[in-house]
């Protein structure tokens, strides 16, 4: 493959991967979206206390909120720019105070995606601060405008919670199952690589034993007995064909080196060395 090909190889898997990233960030803002229906009721709010520029101020606010808290789903889920994820966890708040100056008791209804914001940041640790939003949707209203309808929004932010803390805690026990899985992959793949290194020891150990021995011995016998020193010579070819089968075996795991085929093997060696040895055959 010339270098204009892989460069172009290379550039079509980067914008593969460039896509793959979009589409998944993509798919990580669906559900928050679609949960943003609920703010229509700010947006009503804003409608019926607000006239003229105050109506579009408060839709703006609103859309603004609602990039603050797509923003700080995709960078907290993704986990990469923790201080950005409370800059933009302090724009939602900012936006929900300014928003009751124009949707009042209504602007509340935001408080709900803060309280998601806060489980998934905080964890158990939130609790205190979801109760404060719920004490807060319930009394502000009623002390500025008399307005005593903030209980729903306390149970909105109270239920919503609670059943993000469930969310939540399927998405860490599945996170924590496939890091369980990769380690096990890991420690198979290690594992693995042991077991062939183990192999590949003891079998080529042997076999490179015998090959030598024989090789010396044709060596010697080349002078004196060229029959018998060509005879040794095959048996190495042989020993070397049958090392390159069981390296071959042992790699994809049907060979495994047994005491039995040891002793084979360490008789064949004192044999070739002029050893007469008494070996058990099993």
């Amino acid at each position: 493959m010339s270098e204009s090909q892989q460069r172009r190889k290379l550039s079509a898997i980067e914008i593969v991967g460039d896509t793959t990233s979009r589409v998944d960030n993509w798919r990580q803002l669906v559900f928050p979206a679609v949960f943003l229906i609920y703010l229509v009721q700010t947006g009503a709010g804003v409608l019926k206390h607000a006239r003229g520029v105050g109506v579009l101020i408060g839709m703006a606010l609103i859309a603004v909120f609602c990039a603050c808290y797509l923003s700080a789903m995709v960078v907290g889920r993704n986990n990469s720019a923790p201080r950005l994820f409370w800059w933009l966890y302090v724009g939602m708040l900012a936006t929900t105070a300014v928003e009751t100056v124009f949707a009042r008791g209504d602007a509340f209804v935001m408080l709900v995606y803060v309280a998601v914001m806060t489980v998934a940041a905080l964890w158990y640790r939130g609790l205190p601060v979801i109760a404060l939003y719920a004490v807060i949707a319930v009394l502000v209203p009623d002390w500025l405008w008399h307005d005593q309808s903030g209980g729903s929004t306390a149970v909105a932010i109270g239920i919503i919670a609670l059943a993000m803390y469930g969310f939540f805690a399927v998405l860490r026990s599945n996170a924590a199952l496939a890091a369980a899985r990769t380690e096990v992959a890991r420690l198979a793949t290690e594992n693995e690589r042991a077991r062939i290194a183990r192999d590949l020891h003891d079998l080529l150990g042997h076999s490179l034993t015998t090959i030598s021995v024989k090789a010396q011995l044709a060596h010697r016998l080349s002078a004196t007995d060229p029959a018998r020193a060509a005879s040794e010579i095959a048996e190495v070819e042989e020993l070397t064909r049958r090392t390159l089968t069981d390296v071959r075996a042992a790699v994809s795991g049907y060979r495994e080196v047994t005491l039995g085929n040891e002793l084979a093997a360490a008789r064949e060696v004192l044999r070739a060395a002029g050893i007469s040895a008494r070996l058990p055959g099993a």
